[in-house]
Formats: C-alpha cells, structure tokens, sequence
C-alpha cells in the first residue's frame, strides 16, 4: 500500500519504504488506523486510515482544505493536513502529528495549561467560521441524528440498571424538548468529535487532528462535546478546578460567538454525557455504577439550570450568558 504513496511527501520517498506495522485502532465493518515505523531512522512514523468507498476521497478533500484555511488565518492554529490519498486502496496517509495531546496537561491544571485551553477555543472558534466552500459534499447532522446515536450507545442500560435506563432516557427527551425551544443558527462545519486527545500542542502551535466525523452541524455540538470532554477527564482522575478549566477554554471561544450558541451548547453537552456513561466507562471498572450515575446526573443538572434560566427571564431567546455565569450553572455533580 505504502509503495503507492511513496512518490509524495517527504517521509514517503526515498529507498527505504520498509515499514514495520502497527494496529492503532481496529473496528471491523467500520475503519481501521495503522501505525508505519520506518528502518530509516531519518524518516518519522506514518498513519493510515483506510475507508470504505468513495469516503476517504471525500474527507481527504475536506480536512486538506481545512488545513489551507486555517494556514492563511491561524497564526499558530492548524489541523494536520494529509499527506496523500490512494484511491486503489482507499486509504488516506498522515504524517505524525508533533506536540502533545491536550488531556495529558489537564492534570496540571497551571497557567500553561490555561493558555493552552484558549488556543483551543479560539481554533474551533476559526474552524466554525470557515466558509461553506471548505465543506464539499460533507453529510448534514442533526440533533435528533445525535440522539439516535445515544440511544444506541446506551441500549443496554435498562438491562443492567432499569432506574438508570429511565433516567437516561428522561434526559434525553429532556434534552429534545428544550433544544427544539432555543434559537437556531444556520449550520457551519463541525469537528463532530472534538475532545482533548483530538487537539495536539506545541509552545508555539497548536494542531486538531481526526476530522473523520465532520459534518455540517450546529456549531454547538463541538462546544458542548467539549465540555463534557472536560468533565469526563475531571472526573476519571478525581481532579478539581472543572469550572476554571471550561472557563479558560470559553474564554478562547466566547469572544466571537452568539451567546445563544453558548445556550444551545447545553443540551449537545448533555447528551454527549449520556454517550460516555454508555461508551466510555467501563462496565468492568468497580465504581462503573457510581461513575454512571455522576455523568448522567450532571446531564441533568445542566438541562435543569437551563429550563431554570429560562424561567426567570421569561423571554425568547434567552439572554445573554457570560462564559463565566455559563460555566457557573450545572456544576453541582462534579466536584469543582
């Protein structure tokens, strides 16, 4: 496959197209990463991502263009561009991505990773402000798209805890019924699954990686996928300080985004909370049950602290939050 590819970029000419490789991600009927080391010494590793049909053409297009973009209006801020795409085999090459992923600085919780966090804002920031010509034919996704998924990631809940099941299923109609309520923006291009380990940091750069799953979305998807992101990595090392993490993040972000963004961002947070107590904790792991229930809990808060807010206010659309008063609302799950 490698030899195909071996006429582009730097890392892919030269004598020696001798790989030992790796399996990175393995997902049958789905798609597969591997991982090509080099017995050149001089030549870095090489990631293949191997698609289905025409798919890997088309975001091969996508994440190409979205890498020029953010290359004419960064300044530091980039996603990693591909390095080539084989069509004999439909897969697309990518060169390692240098720096390190956002999660392994949460633990630190100090002023670098602050900074860090507004360079993340502002990037997804500039990605949802890209112009629709970057997006090609990328697919439309709703949020009742995003609630199928939900539901299907957490099918099996009422079989292991039927209270839960109920509870889950509550939030997410919850979560539906509000949605529908909030003002609506045109869709823009969207990560669709931007979190910490999808975002790779240098002193001076910051990269996105992983735009397999980017469709033309509600904008607010990203930033709530985000946040509770933020909260699922809190809460798995039993960290403090949730609150001034999302804030510095919402700092970077909020600057250049309607407020009512930042609203609807509540109920995709929500549900992508449901999604990691039905994904993402273990079923094996001791406190699986205790763990469950915080995340979806959380969820609810945050739906409860929404209706309340429009309760008070009494108006349509709802007024405008702060990036503080927004992180401030719907922290009582997680320990701060």
């Amino acid at each position: 496959m490698l030899s195909s590819g071996c006429t582009s970029g730097d890392d892919l000419q030269g004598e020696a197209c001798s790989y030992a490789v790796s399996s990175v991600r393995y997902s049958p009927g789905h798609r597969h990463v591997l991982r090509y080391d080099s017995t050149h010494e001089d030549y870095r590793p090489i990631f293949a991502k191997c698609y289905k049909g025409e798919q890997g053409r088309r975001i091969f297009q996508v994440v190409t263009r979205v890498a020029e973009w953010f290359a004419a209006n960064g300044d530091g801020l980039g996603c990693l561009k591909p390095a080539v795409y084989i069509p004999d085999d439909s897969v697309i090459l990518y060169p390692l991505a240098s720096g390190t992923p956002l999660h392994e600085f949460l633990p630190r919780g100090d002023r670098r990773t602050g900074r860090h966090l507004e360079r993340v804002g502002q990037a997804l920031s500039l990605l949802h402000q890209a112009p629709k010509t970057l997006t090609g034919k990328l697919e439309s996704y709703s949020f009742d798209a995003e609630i199928a998924e939900v539901e299907e990631a957490c099918d099996y809940m009422p079989a292991l805890s039927p209270s839960m099941g109920a509870t889950i299923q509550a939030v997410i109609d919850r979560a539906r019924e509000l949605y529908e309520r909030l003002p609506q923006e045109a869709p823009a291009l969207t990560h669709c699954d931007f979190k910490a380990e999808h975002a790779w940091v240098t002193p001076r750069r910051l990269t996105f990686i992983d735009f397999d799953s980017s469709r033309l979305s509600d904008p607010a998807l990203d930033v709530g996928n985000f946040l509770a992101d933020l909260t699922f990595w809190h809460d798995n090392r039993k960290h403090t300080g949730l609150s001034q993490t999302q804030e510095r993040f919402l700092a970077g972000y909020a600057s250049r985004a309607p407020s009512q963004r930042l609203e609807r961002a509540r109920p995709w947070e929500a549900l992508e909370l449901v999604r990691m107590a039905g994904r993402r904790v273990p079923l094996f792991s001791r406190d699986w049950a205790a763990r469950t229930e915080r995340l979806v809990s959380r969820a609810e808060t945050l739906l409860n602290d929404l209706h309340e807010g429009r309760s008070e206010t009494g108006k349509h659309p709802l007024p405008h939050t702060s990036s503080r008063n927004f992180i401030n609302r719907g922290t009582k799950c997680v320990q701060q």
